[in-house]
């Protein structure tokens, strides 16, 4: 799997987890952490550019 095959299913993954209802402070919480996770992780394989390696996916 290539970078940015992994950057498009990340962006698929933040777009549901901001669709989602919650209910609670606590809920709620752990929501915005999971998708301040997600672009963290975004934020940075997109600041390191394109992967390159010489093996196989």
């Amino acid at each position: 799997m290539d970078q940015a095959n992994i950057m498009q299913q990340l962006y698929a993954v933040i777009g549901a987890l901001n669709n989602i209802t919650v209910s609670g402070k606590a809920n709620l919480n752990n929501l915005i952490g999971s998708i301040s996770v997600l672009e963290t992780i975004v934020s940075t394989l997109h600041s390191a550019g394109p992967a390159s390696h010489s093996g196989k996916d």
